[in-house]
C-alpha cells in the first residue's frame, strides 16, 4: 500500500509540473522563430537600445526589430507556418504580434523600414485574422500569398507577387495585386502606378526563396520524426510506471515534498491501484 500511495502522489506531482509547461509553452507561442541565420544579424528588443547579435532558435517578441548586414540573411518563422526571408541591409520592426493558440485572431504587423524582404503567408484561418507589411510609401495586406517587396532602389519600391492576392494602399489609393504581378511605386507619387507582368527574373528569385522556405521545413520534420522517443505514448508511459528508478529511488527521494504535514491516511481502494505487468517481449 505504501507503494501505491507514492505512486498516486507522484503521478499527481507530475501532471501538475506537465501542466506548467503546457502553459510556458502556449506562451512561447507569441514569438516568431529565428530559424536560418547567415552573415551579420542583429535584434532589439522593445524598449530597449542595444542591438545583439542573434542565432539559430532566437525569437522575435512583439516590438523587436531586426537588421541583416551587407552580407546578412535571415528566416524567421511564425507558429502557424509563415516565413519571412531578410535579405542583405535590411531592418524590419515586428510592430504587432498577437494570437491565440489556434491561430484563429491572429494579427501580424511588420514594418519594412529598409531592404527587402521575402515572404510566404498561409491562408488565414478567419476572416478576423490580419497580416499586414508596411513599407515607407505602401501597404500589404496578405490573405495567403508568396511575395517580396523591395525598398533598397531609388523609387517608391516594388512590391512582386508570384502566388495569392495582396491588397496594396497607397495613400488614397487601393490596388488589388493579382499573381504573377508586380507593382512599381514611384517616388513623387505623381503617377498612379500600374501593375505590369512579373519578370521572370523576380519569379525565379522568389521561387528560389519558397525552396529554402521548403527545405527547412523537411528539415525540421525530419529532425522530429527522426527523434529516439518511441512512437507510442503508451508504451512509454508503461515502461515508465515500470522502471526501477521511477517506482524504488526516484519515489523514496521525492514522495516527501508533495506530502502535507500530519498523517496521511490512503484512500479507500487504494489497496487495489496496482501496476499492471509488463508484456513479455517477443
Amino acid at each position: 500500500m505504501k507503494t501505491s500511495l507514492k505512486l498516486t502522489l507522484t503521478l499527481t506531482a507530475v501532471l501538475f509540473i506537465s501542466s506548467v509547461i503546457a502553459v510556458e509553452i502556449r506562451a512561447d507561442d507569441t514569438a516568431t522563430a529565428i530559424v536560418s541565420v547567415k552573415g551579420e544579424v542583429s535584434a532589439k528588443a522593445a524598449g530597449t537600445d542595444s542591438w545583439n547579435a542573434v542565432k539559430t532558435g532566437d525569437s522575435l517578441s512583439q516590438g523587436a526589430q531586426l537588421k541583416t548586414g551587407k552580407k546578412g540573411e535571415a528566416v524567421v518563422k511564425w507558429p502557424q507556418g509563415h516565413f519571412m526571408k531578410i535579405h542583405p541591409l535590411a531592418i524590419v520592426s515586428i510592430d504587432k504580434l498577437q494570437f491565440d493558440n489556434k491561430g484563429k485572431n491572429e494579427t501580424t504587423e511588420i514594418s519594412l523600414e529598409s531592404g527587402k524582404i521575402l515572404v510566404r503567408a498561409n491562408k488565414l484561418v478567419s476572416s478576423s485574422a490580419s497580416f499586414q507589411i508596411k513599407t515607407p510609401t505602401a501597404v500589404a495586406a496578405v490573405r495567403g500569398t508568396s511575395f517580396m517587396i523591395d525598398t533598397s532602389g531609388e523609387s517608391g519600391g516594388t512590391i512582386a507577387l508570384l502566388e495569392g492576392s495582396l491588397e496594396i494602399s497607397i495613400g488614397d489609393i487601393e490596388f488589388v495585386l493579382d499573381e504573377n504581378m508586380q507593382l512599381d511605386i514611384p517616388a513623387d507619387m505623381e503617377t498612379e502606378p500600374s501593375p505590369v507582368e512579373l519578370s521572370g527574373e523576380t519569379a525565379e528569385e522568389i521561387r528560389s526563396g519558397l525552396q529554402e522556405f521548403d527545405s527547412i521545413t523537411d528539415s525540421s520534420q525530419q529532425s522530429s520524426t527522426g527523434s529516439s522517443k518511441p512512437e507510442d505514448p503508451q508504451i512509454t508511459t508503461r515502461e515508465m510506471m515500470h522502471s526501477d528508478d521511477f517506482i524504488g529511488d526516484y519515489l523514496d527521494s521525492n514522495v516527501e515534498e508533495f506530502m502535507l504535514p500530519g498523517v496521511i491516511a490512503a484512500p479507500a481502494g487504494i489497496e487495489d491501484i496496482l501496476v499492471p505487468p509488463m508484456p513479455p517481449e517477443e
